[in-house]
This record gives structure tokens, C-alpha cells and sequence, in this order.
């Protein structure tokens, strides 16, 4: 698999990554919207017993999951000590017994090499921050369908990206992420650099692999261009959060995702 990083963030500024990705109401959204759509999964698909998830990180989704379906197991994979004690952290809480999860620190192509279970394969918000996401996404494609797995995959939209900048006035950024769709842009990380992918390349890639894509959603769709008062008004929250449910499958929209889920398997 070709996982080379365009940044060492995820293992040396762990605290950083969760505290600009994760700890703040957009972080949350983004979590409550990906395990809604997998809840949704789960359920049409009560055979799945086993996630790989490439990239864990701390594990919110997976672990989440794991807690609320106790025939599932997981397998974690990432190169971040730190986050991972962290997601050794979160299934204490959450009550997991230890015999349901692995966790594996190390490169991201330890998958290919080790015959680790999967029915599902989660890949979320990976590939962007890859040096060449579109070969990251041809070998993780390919693992599942060598594997017979579904797979949850997230990336980085660009043109929400785009958007997202011209509404901050980032001129700059906004330039960056319309120029090309190879060219990085600025991201939520200080100083680094992220490659967001175009909604319409990705579903290309995957269904001329052999692939039927079975949902499609858009994550934050309007949340990051609300005024600030809306995310601590309890009132216009809830407002926001059933506009972000109704659009973010709707063919209109999704795409103007933040970032876009896309549930997969091979024909």
C-alpha cells in the first residue's frame, strides 16, 4: 500500500490533531454523522463481525461501535503511538473487553502483509494527508476487494474545502484549492499541508475498479460556515443539525461536504 506521509503531525503533535480535529462541536458533528451512517450499515448488514481501520488514530468511530454492537471485533492500525494509548484509553471506558480489540502501531502497510480480519474496512480521512492520495486509494481499494470487505472510506472534499476559505476570506488557500486537484492546501494543522480530492474522481476510481458504491454522504455541509453563536446556541444546534441530516445524502449537496463518506464493495 502506499501510505508515505506528507506530514509526521499524527505521530509527533498527536495533542494537537485532536485538539483542532476532534475537540470542538465540529469534531463532534463530524463523529455523529459517520456513526450514524454506520449504524444504518450495521444494521442492513448484520453478517459484519470483524473492522479493519486503517489510520485509527484514537478510534472514536470504531470504538463507539464496538461498544453498542457487542458481537463486533476490530482491528486498529496506525502509526501514532500516542493516539493509540489513547484509543486503548477510550475502550477502557467505554467497557470493551480487551479480547475484541488489536492494536497494531506501525506503517499503514502492515495490512497488506498480515491476514488480519475484516467484513469491514474503515479508512477514514487518510488518504488526503498521503503524498499520492489517488495510488493510496487504488491499494486500499484493491485490499477490499481482495478481502471480500465492505469499506468506509472518508476523504477531504475540495470543494467544500474551497468554499470553506473564500467564506474565511483565505485568499491565498482559496487560490491553492482551485488551482489543481494535486495541489496541497492549508489545512487545520498548523504550518502543514493537505491534499482534499474531488467528490467525482474518487467515485470514478472506485467504481472502475469493480466496485458499487451502496451510500453516499456529505459531512458538514453548512457547519463551518455558521457564525460561531450558532455552535453554543442549543436551539439553533439542533436547527443546523436537521438541515446537515436532510442535505447531506441529498444529490444536491453531498458533495459540498467538508468531507464525503462513501460506503462500498465489490460487484
Amino acid at each position: 500500500m502506499n501510505t508515505s506521509a506528507s506530514t509526521t503531525a499524527f505521530t509527533d503533535r498527536s495533542d494537537v490533531f485532536l485538539e483542532r480535529v476532534y475537540g470542538n462541536a465540529l469534531g463532534q458533528l463530524r463523529a455523529e454523522q459517520l456513526i450514524a451512517d454506520l449504524e444504518e450499515f450495521l444494521q442492513q448488514h448484520q453478517e459484519v463481525r470483524s473492522i479493519l481501520d486503517i489510520g485509527a488514530g484514537h478510534a472514536p468511530v470504531t470504538l463507539t461501535l464496538l461498544a453498542r454492537h457487542p458481537e463486533l471485533t476490530a482491528c486498529l492500525v496506525d502509526p501514532s503511538r500516542d493516539l493509540l494509548e489513547q484509543a486503548e484509553g477510550n475502550r477502557q471506558q467505554f467497557g470493551i473487553y480487551k479480547d475484541r480489540l488489536q492494536i497494531i502501531q506501525g506503517e499503514l502497510s502492515t495490512v497488506l502483509h498480515d491476514e488480519l480480519p475484516c467484513d469491514l474496512i474503515i479508512c477514514h480521512a487518510v488518504a488526503n494527508w498521503t503524498l499520492d492520495p489517488t495510488a493510496f486509494l487504488r491499494d486500499l481499494i484493491e485490499l477490499g476487494n481482495a478481502r471480500g470487505a465492505w469499506v468506509s472510506l472518508v476523504v477531504g472534499a475540495r470543494r467544500a474545502k474551497a468554499l470553506r476559505f473564500a467564506n474565511q476570506g483565505n485568499m491565498a488557500h482559496l487560490k491553492e484549492a482551485v488551482a489543481s486537484l494535486d495541489t496541497p492546501v492549508g489545512s487545520l494543522l498548523d504550518g502543514e499541508k493537505v491534499i482534499p480530492l474531488d467528490p467525482d474522481v474518487v467515485v470514478q476510481q472506485i467504481e472502475s475498479l469493480g466496485n458499487e458504491i451502496v451510500m453516499h454522504a456529505g459531512v458538514r455541509i453548512f457547519a463551518d460556515y455558521v457564525p460561531p453563536a450558532v455552535l453554543r446556541d442549543d436551539r439553533q444546534w439542533a436547527l443546523l443539525k436537521e438541515a446537515e441530516y436532510i442535505a447531506r445524502r441529498d444529490d444536491r449537496y453531498w458533495k459540498l461536504g467538508q468531507l464525503i463518506h462513501l460506503l462500498f464493495h465489490r460487484r
